[in-house]
């Protein structure tokens, strides 16, 4: 089903381009397969998914359903490989995204801050869904969180890219001893993900 007027901003797909081919880059100057992987991703993606990664357009605002078509291939053709892989997505995107806006917002901002500001974060880069967060705890240095993304239809691997996305940006406030934690199986679930958050 479509998600009529749901877009996500094209830095996502563009930094997912860099983050495999840098991932993979040693094997392809070894003459190994990492460009490969990347070819191989495109040719199972359908033609505006492939349009999307292969030239993704910065400025650009593309449908939520090429992002999920994008997550669920990644997730397909490289999670046996390396379980981590959305994750280190969704942190790769955040690190490199710091160089800008976020950045920006992330040195001004305490965790307090930025989790209070992370419906800013959400409108950068999406165009619907939402994204809920506070602190529920704050004692004697030990700190606790809650962060809720909702209408967000990129099931379980859109899920996972999101937690090392906001794993990296928590960390960039300082956070130190971050721990994430999701609250609920993501299998279960198509647009809405939640997880806790425990840090110093």
């Amino acid at each position: 089903m479509e998600n009529e007027g749901f877009f996500e901003k094209g830095v996502a797909a563009n930094l997912f381009r860099k983050f495999l081919l840098k991932e993979f880059g040693e094997e392809v100057e070894r003459g190994k397969e990492g460009e490969d992987i990347v070819c191989r991703i495109e040719s199972r993606l359908g033609p505006q998914a492939r349009e999307m990664f292969s030239k993704p357009d910065v400025n650009a605002w593309y449908p939520v359903e090429l992002m999920k078509e994008l997550y669920e291939c990644v997730d397909k053709e490289l999670s046996a490989r390396d379980p981590q892989i959305l994750l280190k997505m969704g942190r790769h995107v955040a690190d490199e995204s710091a160089r800008g806006f976020l950045r920006y917002l992330a040195r001004l901002a305490s965790v307090r801050v930025l989790i209070s500001r992370m419906k800013a974060f959400w409108k950068h880069y999406h165009k619907g869904g939402g994204v809920e967060a506070e602190i529920v705890r704050d004692e004697h240095g030990s700190k606790q969180g809650i962060v809720r993304v909702y209408g967000y239809p990129v099931a379980k691997p859109g899920g996972i890219a999101m937690q090392g996305f906001i794993e990296a940006i928590v960390k960039l406030a300082g956070a130190r001893n971050l721990t994430i934690t999701p609250l609920q199986d993501f299998a279960n679930s198509e647009d809405t993900f939640s997880w806790t958050l425990s840090w110093e």
